[in-house]
């Protein structure tokens, strides 16, 4: 689809990863949205999924924690920005912004 101005509009394919009783908040837990592996978090009270591969050594993130407001990479402690994946030491995380999470009831 193109837009008024010429820009090309790509199409949103939304995929359910859980359901909202099965991420408590403070939890992570890992889900699967099509083919593509996320770990989603539930942090005063909004949603995120971020990609599941560690960036420093590929661990799987949606077996870490939450700890002090950072997300902990549980094989080596790394943290990272729940919703942004950032993280405190500039190492960049791909991730998914908030935009890219949709609660549906």
């Amino acid at each position: 689809m193109i837009d008024e101005v010429g820009v090309l509009q790509r199409s949103v394919i939304w995929r359910k990863a859980l359901e909202l009783d099965e991420l408590s908040e403070g939890c992570v837990r890992p889900g699967t949205c099509g083919r593509h592996r996320v770990y989603m978090t539930h942090r005063e009270g909004a949603y995120d999924a971020l990609d599941s591969a560690c960036p420093r050594q590929g661990g799987p993130l949606g077996e870490g924690s939450i700890e002090k407001g950072w997300f902990r990479c549980f094989w080596h402690g790394w943290g990272f920005h729940p919703a942004t994946g950032s993280s405190p030491g500039g190492l960049s995380h791909r991730s998914h912004d908030r935009s890219g999470t949709r609660i549906a009831g």
